[in-house]
């Protein structure tokens, strides 16, 4: 598709689950709604796109055109980078908006599409059919799209499968299922990427009329597997996934995992960590695992472990070296954090890890803040960190000082406080005396001197004597602070909350509890 105006088709990509359309900050500065509209409008009649379009926060400053709505063929998804300003101007108000996307992702419908050269298929059923009909599947797989790459979704059924399970599933039901799972095996050889829920898979590759192909998924590429902690039949679950990466060429390298519960190894026993590039483990791992793992996952780029837990790796363990890894979070077990459990897991990982092209770091739900083992981190790694999340870290304003300190190619930088209960109050983390640290200092000796976006929890601040609002005021002005994201904005005073929507005022993106500040001048 040739776009004849400054919106480059690069600009514009599917997100991985095929049904969000993206817009890049790489959009030209010049490019105005309505050429996007007209893109977008476009792509939806070629069969391009279909759904839902997200626009980046760089468009949605722009004054809107009131036609622009009626030039699109699609909706609109609220975004927090500030949408729902573009929304607000067309009539369509955020409430609306959210309560469209709830309802795409509770729906039990299915659907199949041909976007980028790839055929999309997600399966649903709402336990007495199943979407699409095998119908419409056999004609898009075999007769309208005979040689297309597939992407398989059979997951994330919101309960309803497991809740079926439990009381025996409609047999008709399953019986379908089995049949799409025997179209699937006939084409195993076009399997680019597949989502399952492992109890279902468990419970249909017994039932199946044919076994899986010996051929196998030959330009399989991305694996995701949900709620393994609810398969009975392990063994099966077991054979089914390594046969997707047995004896297979290099092209698998993305691995999504989400039990809820804990890290199967058994399970994922003949896993090729060493293709991985991308691994996503939404679980209870130990600290010694997944830095086993990591040594030898020499080439991945990103990776998250949302639940490590102990024990950690031995203290005579080499550090797992990632040459590759780019995006790395880490946060403590789930459990452990609500129990306060005092593991010091995150923190006995990262400080076996030396990762030097490493940009963006997540750490999460720790009790204490380790700065022994936070300096050896970046000291061996020798990254350029330029993303910092901080969620939930029990700190103090001296390591908050001290981090950022170390890392001053920092452009989003947030930090939110660990309060564990209601009743307790966070850490203030940005006293007058850090604040001072941020302000603006012309021979650069001001922390994060390249920040663009800073996320804070206000009740991590000190707001009494206006040192926060004179800090944003002064880093607007004076440097590349374009957006600011406020956590508990009902603490905030009427005097930073004033200086903040002047901020607005000028273009910079205010949000307040993920809703985006609202100029009535934009209206």
């Amino acid at each position: 598709m040739t776009l004849d105006y400054p919106v480059k088709q690069d600009d514009i990509s599917l997100s991985s689950n095929m049904r969000v359309l993206m817009f890049s900050d790489s959009l030209p500065r010049g490019a105005k709604l309505g050429e996007v509209a007209t893109a977008v409008n476009r792509m939806v009649m070629v069969g391009i796109a279909r759904g839902f379009v997200f626009v980046s926060r760089k468009l949605s400053r722009a004054r809107v055109p009131q036609p622009v709505e009626n030039n699109f063929a699609t909706q609109l998804i609220l975004s927090s980078s500030g949408l729902d300003r573009f929304l607000m101007v067309n009539g369509c108000g955020p409430a609306k908006v959210k309560s469209n996307v709830r309802r795409m992702n509770q729906s039990p419908v299915g659907h199949v599409f041909f976007a980028y050269g790839v055929l999309n298929i997600v399966v649903k059923t709402d336990g007495r059919s199943v979407t699409p009909s095998y119908e419409t599947l056999t004609e898009y797989i075999l007769t309208k799209y005979p040689q297309a790459p597939l992407s398989i979704d059979m997951y994330d059924w919101n309960g309803l499968m497991y809740d079926s399970l439990s009381q025996g599933l409609d047999r008709r039901v399953i019986a379908q299922l089995c049949g799409y799972l025997d179209l699937f095996y006939s084409v195993v050889h076009r399997w680019q990427s597949v989502r399952f829920d492992a109890p279902l898979i468990s419970l249909l590759v017994p039932k199946t009329s044919t076994r899986f192909p010996s051929i196998g998924p030959t330009i399989l590429q991305s694996i995701a597997i949900k709620d393994t902690e609810s398969v009975k039949d392990l063994e099966t679950l077991r054979r089914f996934m390594s046969l997707l990466w047995y004896r297979k060429p290099w092209v698998f390298s993305q691995l999504s995992i989400d039990n809820y519960r804990s890290f199967h190894k058994k399970i994922f026993l003949d896993l090729p960590y060493s293709r991985l590039t991308h691994l996503e483990i939404q679980s209870t791992i130990t600290g010694e695992l997944a830095h086993e793992i990591l040594q030898e996952a020499l080439y991945m780029k990103r990776c998250t472990f949302s639940d490590v837990t102990t024990p950690g790796p031995a203290e005579e363990r080499l550090p797992a070296v990632v040459p590759t890894m780019e995006y790395l979070k880490l946060e403590i077990d789930t459990r452990d954090f609500e129990k306060s459990r005092n593991t010091g897991a995150v923190f006995g990982l990262l400080e076996k890890i030396l990762s030097p092209d490493l940009t963006e770091l997540h750490l999460g739900y720790e009790d204490g803040w380790n700065t022994h083992a936070f300096s050896d981190f970046h000291s061996k790694s020798r990254c350029k960190i330029e993303t910092l999340h901080l969620v939930k870290m029990a700190m103090k304003p001296r390591h908050l000082v001290q981090t950022l300190a170390m890392n001053p190619y920092i452009n989003e930088l947030v930090v939110e406080g660990q309060s564990k209960r209601k009743t307790d109050g966070c850490e203030i983390l940005f006293t007058d005396d850090v604040l001072d640290r941020f302000m603006f200092d012309p021979h650069g000796n001001h922390l994060c001197p390249d920040l663009e976006s800073l996320t804070v929890n206000v009740e991590c601040v000190q707001v009494e004597h206006g040192k926060f609002r004179r800090m944003l005021w002064n880093r607007f002005q004076n440097s590349n602070l374009r957006e600011v994201k406020i956590i508990g904005s009902q603490h905030l005073k009427e005097n930073d909350r004033r200086a903040l929507l002047d901020l607005a005022s000028y273009r910079m993106n205010v949000v307040f509890d993920g809703k985006p500040v609202l100029d009535p001048r934009w209206l």
